[in-house]
C-alpha cells in the first residue's frame, strides 16, 4: 500500500463515524426544545433586551452559561430566528474541535497518524445521543472539555502570543460550566511550575562554579522577567473567580455541599461509575473507572509516558471535572453518573489514557501496532455494542418531543417537558 493510499484509508477510517454522527443527528432532529432549553434558549432570547449583561452572566442552576448564551444570541442575532436543530447541529461541532486538540497533541509525538484512529470512534459514540437534541447541554457538556484542551495545548508553545490564546480558550471555559474555573487554577499552576524549573536551570551554572550571586542576576536578565507572566495569571485568575463566585447561590434543589462527607462510599461510586461511564452499566461502568485510575496512576511513574504535558493536564482536568460533577450530584442518584449528557467525559478520559499509553511500546514497534489495533476494535466494538439502545432511547425521545409540541399547537398544553405548565408559559410568550 503506497503513502497516499494508506492516508487516504486513514481519512475513511475517521470519517465514517462522524459521517454516521452526523446523519443522526439530521435523521431525528424535531427542532423542539428539550427540558432546560425552554429557560435558556427560548426565555433567553426573548427576555435578553431587559437587562443584557445580566442575562448573560445569569446563574442557571451552578452555573454561569455565558458562552452558551453568546452562541445563541449570535445565532439569533443571524438567523432572526431560534432554530432548535441548528443550535444543535453547532454545538456538536464541539466534539470535532475535541478531537482536533487531541491530534494536535498527538501530532507531536511523531507516532503513525492511523493509531489515532481510536479517538474518533470513543468521541463520535452513541451514547452522545442526547446532547445531538439538547442545546444546553450539548453546548455545555460537550464544550467544556475541548476549550481546555485546547487551552492546555496552546498554554505549552514557547511563544507568548499563543499562550495568551490559551489562556483566553480557559476564560471561554469559565463562562460555559462551573468546571471551567479548574482550567485558568492549572494554567497558573503550570507557569510557576515552568518558572520554578527555569529557575533551577538557571542557577546550576551557578552552583558548579560558585560565581556571585549578585552578578549573575546582573549578567541574566531575564531572570526576573520569568516571573511576571505567572504573577499575571494570578491575578486575573483570582479576579475571574471573585466575579464568577460573587452573588453565587446555591441552587435550592440541591443537597448540602458538605453532604458528601456524610456520604462518602456512594461520592466515590458516583465517581468511578462516572469515569467508566462509556460502559453504560453500573457495576461494569464502576470496575472500569477504577481500573481506568490505577492505569494512569501507573502512567504517572514512567518517565516516557510523563512527556506528554498538555495531554497530561487534559486528562487532569477531565478527572478533576468528574469530581466536580460527584461532589455535587451524587446525592441525586448513584446511576445519574450514566447519564448520556456526561459521556463525552467518560470517552474522553479513555482516548486520553489511550494516547498517554502509546509510550510504553516505544521500543517495541510490533506491540505497539498491536495495541493499537486492539484499542481500535474495543472502540468500534463498544459503539456498536451501544447504537440500538442509545437509537431507540433518541427516536423514543424524538418522538415524544414531536407530539408534544403537536398537542400544545391544538390545544395549548402537553409539551413534553418535567414541568409542561411552565414550559407552556415560555412558549405562549415566544409566540406572542
Amino acid at each position: 500500500m503506497t503513502l497516499t493510499q494508506r492516508n487516504t484509508l486513514i481519512i475513511y477510517l475517521v470519517l465514517i463515524p462522524v459521517i454516521w454522527y452526523g446523519a443522526t443527528m439530521v435523521r431525528y432532529a424535531t427542532g423542539v426544545p428539550l427540558d432546560d432549553d425552554y429557560h435558556v434558549v427560548l426565555e433567553f432570547t426573548e427576555r435578553f433586551h431587559l437587562n443584557p449583561t445580566g442575562w448573560i452572566f445569569a446563574q442557571h442552576n451552578e452555573h454561569r452559561l455565558a458562552l452558551p448564551r453568546i452562541i445563541i444570541l449570535l445565532a439569533y442575532k443571524i438567523t432572526g430566528s431560534i432554530n432548535i436543530d441548528t443550535l444543535n447541529y453547532t454545538a456538536n461541532i464541539y466534539i470535532t474541535l475535541m478531537m482536533l486538540a487531541l491530534f494536535m497533541m498527538y501530532r507531536e509525538t511523531k507516532y503513525s497518524t492511523w493509531m489515532f484512529v481510536p479517538v474518533a470512534y470513543f468521541l463520535f459514540s452513541p451514547l452522545n445521543w442526547r446532547n445531538m437534541i439538547w442545546v444546553t447541554s450539548a453546548l455545555q457538556h460537550l464544550g467544556i472539555v475541548p476549550l481546555a484542551a485546547l487551552a492546555f495545548y496552546l498554554f505549552e508553545s514557547p511563544k507568548l502570543p499563543r499562550r495568551i490564546i490559551g489562556f483566553g480558550f480557559g476564560l471561554l471555559a469559565v463562562m460555559t460550566s462551573l468546571s471551567g474555573l479548574l482550567v485558568p487554577v492549572m494554567l497558573t499552576i503550570r507557569s510557576v511550575s515552568r518558572s520554578i524549573g527555569s529557575t533551577k536551570e538557571t542557577m546550576k551554572p551557578l552552583r558548579r562554579t560558585g560565581a556571585d550571586d549578585s552578578g549573575f542576576k546582573a549578567k541574566d536578565i531575564s531572570s526576573r522577567n520569568r516571573w511576571v507572566e505567572p504573577v499575571l495569571l494570578c491575578a486575573f485568575t483570582c479576579l475571574t473567580l471573585f466575579l464568577y463566585l460573587r452573588n453565587f447561590n446555591r441552587p435550592s434543589h440541591h443537597h448540602s455541599p458538605t453532604w458528601f462527607l456524610d456520604h462518602p462510599l456512594e461520592t466515590i461510586s458516583h465517581f468511578l461509575m462516572h469515569l467508566g461511564g462509556s460502559l453504560n452499566q453500573p457495576l461494569y461502568s464502576w470496575f472500569l473507572g477504577l481500573f481506568l485510575l490505577v492505569i494512569l496512576t501507573s502512567l504517572l511513574f514512567i518517565p516516557r509516558c510523563r512527556t506528554q504535558v498538555a495531554l497530561w493536564f487534559t486528562t487532569v482536568f477531565i478527572l478533576l471535572n468528574g469530581a466536580f460533577i460527584s461532589l455535587g450530584r451524587a446525592g441525586f442518584a448513584l446511576t445519574q453518573s450514566l447519564a448520556p449528557r456526561y459521556a463525552l467525559y467518560s470517552l474522553s478520559f479513555l482516548a486520553c489514557i489511550y494516547l498517554l499509553a502509546l509510550p510504553l511500546f516505544n521500543k517495541r514497534l510490533v506491540l505497539k501496532r498491536t495495541f493499537a489495533v486492539i484499542i481500535l476494535v474495543f472502540s468500534v466494538s463498544l459503539s456498536v455494542y451501544h447504537h440500538d439502545n442509545c437509537m431507540t432511547k433518541l427516536a423514543e425521545t424524538s418522538q415524544k418531543l414531536e407530539v408534544g409540541m403537536k398537542t400544545w399547537v391544538r390545544t395549548g398544553s402537553g409539551l413534553y417537558h418535567p414541568f409542561p405548565e411552565d414550559a407552556g408559559k415560555i412558549m405562549d410568550r415566544v409566540t406572542q
